[in-house]
């Protein structure tokens, strides 16, 4: 049986282990947990972040298919904001906008002669002007008088027959 001391009543035949130096911080576990925590809260953000982007995109997406007629005006203005910077546009309540689907079938009208695919025709009712428009591009390629009405149209034809209805698509509803 090994010695004890009396007074401390420490076992003397067994070596005291040494304390390191410098003394290490707190336990490895409780540096663990905080950055376990610290990942988890981060995880929350992020996750939180993308169900909040997720579902504005998903009320967007249902408001905008309920009504197609709003996808059209904002195109339309979209439209009419790049020409202005290209143009002074005329203060007309609604212009009508349409875009060259098949520039092949109107290669016979003077007007759509520089028409590409994509292209679109603005036409100003109130004002009585049509304008070619290139977005690609941002420039005016024509701008052309409306003529209406049976002595209008004897004496110059329109820059938009019907056979241009027929080759653009519209987007004005």
């Amino acid at each position: 049986m090994a010695a004890k001391n009396e007074k401390m009543d420490i076992d003397v035949s067994e070596p005291v282990p040494e304390a390191p130096w410098p003394p290490a911080a707190p336990g490895p576990r409780n540096g663990r947990r905080m950055r376990r925590g610290w990942s988890k809260i981060l995880a929350a953000l992020i996750l939180v972040l993308v169900l909040a982007a997720l579902a504005y995109y998903f009320v967007q997406y249902q408001r905008l298919s309920r009504d197609p007629a709003v996808v059209a005006r904002a195109e339309d203005a979209k439209v009419i904001q790049e020409l202005s910077k290209v143009m002074v546009v005329p203060n007309d309540p609604s212009p009508v906008i349409a875009t060259v689907s098949d520039k092949s079938k109107l290669a016979d009208q003077p007007f759509f002669a520089q028409a590409q695919n994509g292209d679109q025709v603005i036409i100003f009712p109130v004002s009585m002007k049509a304008v070619l428009y290139r977005p690609s591009a941002r420039k005016i390629i024509d701008i052309a008088p409306l003529a209406t009405g049976a002595s209008a149209s004897a004496a110059a034809p329109s820059p938009v027959p019907a056979k241009a209805k027929a080759a653009a698509t519209s987007t004005t509803p």
